[in-house]
């Protein structure tokens, strides 16, 4: 799940890309059940929602970067607030 193509890109990446609505939400729940890096950086240091916000910029009635970009937004919080339990 952590592949990465010629430009360091990562399956979750690519869903972000395409606005995967399913796929992100399936990577983004289990991603430690399936040892996802979810905050992988790309060649250019991009995280999959970094992307997002990119796409999203040039796309904003997108709804599903919308809700890719809220879901990972989410999880990266909850990420965060674990870290500074710990």
């Amino acid at each position: 799940m952590n592949a990465r193509n010629s430009i360091g890109s990562t399956p979750l990446h690519w869903a972000c890309e395409d606005a995967s609505v399913e796929i992100v939400e399936l990577m983004v729940k289990n991603w430690k059940e399936f040892c996802i890096d979810i905050k992988a950086q790309d060649d250019d240091g991009d995280t999959p929602l970094d992307v997002t916000n990119l796409w999203f910029q040039r796309n904003p009635w997108n709804k599903h970067l919308k809700q890719v970009k809220e879901m990972l937004k989410n999880e990266y919080s909850k990420m965060n607030d674990a870290e500074q339990s710990d």
